[in-house]
């Protein structure tokens, strides 16, 4: 009897344990995702940032004005780079929600995939499929 009791008590610590890691793993999947949401706005201004500066200077470059060949291409390299730092934020928000999805085993949907189907049709019975099922 005090065997049971204490194989109860092991498996009631490890239930809690493992309850606790669960909780631990979704808060900081939690903040991950926070914290690249908040990353995004700033990212998108940079994009829009980048975008301008390297319109502005390949019209300048255009116009003859005193811009060299090497500024317009700097410009376009950052924009680009700022282009694949958003990628990079949009990536780390996509994981956090994945791992939300996953540790909360699927009761938090982030909406990523369209839902599957509840059940798929079943076939009809005895080989009967493509017969056509008028008249009967």
């Amino acid at each position: 009897m005090q065997h049971a009791q204490s194989l109860n008590d092991r498996a009631a610590a490890v239930a809690d344990k493992t309850r606790n890691l669960i909780v631990l793993e979704a808060e900081d999947a939690f903040r991950r995702w926070e914290e690249a949401a908040r990353k995004l706005e700033h990212t998108r201004k940079g994009i829009a940032a980048g975008d301008r500066l390297a319109e502005n200077t390949r019209n300048q470059f255009t116009a003859r004005l005193k811009v060299r060949l090497e500024e317009v291409i700097t410009a376009q390299v950052l924009a680009a780079q700022a282009r694949s730092q958003h990628n990079e934020t949009l990536y780390q928000e996509i994981l956090a929600l994945a791992d939300l999805e996953r540790i909360t085993a699927g009761a938090f949907c982030a909406g990523l995939a369209a839902p599957v189907p509840a059940a798929a049709p079943t076939p009809p019975p005895n080989g009967e499929a493509g017969k056509p099922t008028v008249g009967r």
